[in-house]
């Protein structure tokens, strides 16, 4: 019997702008599916993610679109 494979699936992947970022956020991600491009004035095309997560594939299935936030907060905490 032949194996069956299953590609994952490929998003594009954005990073906000600098002047864009709200307070205490550090950087702030965009996944969407191909060919969905989000505001050019806010976000800038990084690349092609060709193995996401397996939490970026259930964000995806659930509202077309990942987004994600690193926060300044522990290093301001110190």
């Amino acid at each position: 019997m032949g194996r069956s494979s299953v590609r994952a699936p490929v998003y594009d992947v954005y990073q906000m702008k600098v002047r864009h970022l709200p307070d205490g956020v550090k950087s702030a991600w965009l996944r969407t599916l191909p060919g969905e491009k989000p505001d050019r004035d806010r976000w800038m095309f990084i690349g092609r993610e060709r193995h996401p997560s397996k939490l970026t594939v259930k964000q995806m299935d659930a509202h077309g679109i990942s987004y994600s936030e690193t926060s300044t907060w522990p290093a301001m905490a110190r």
